[in-house]
């Protein structure tokens, strides 16, 4: 838990131009448990 008694949870922080092997590796940061933030692009790929 955090200071503030709520939850705290690893975050990782995707913004990248080349995205060529981005969803493996965006799949095995999930897996191993971080919660994943990306930027317009990258979130948009993401997603998809």
């Amino acid at each position: 838990m955090g200071s503030n008694g709520a939850c705290s949870k690893e975050l990782a922080i995707l913004s990248v131009s080349d995205k060529e092997g981005l969803i493996p590796f965006a799949h095995s940061l999930a897996k191993s448990g971080l919660q994943l933030v990306a930027s317009g692009g990258t979130a948009k790929l993401l997603r998809e």
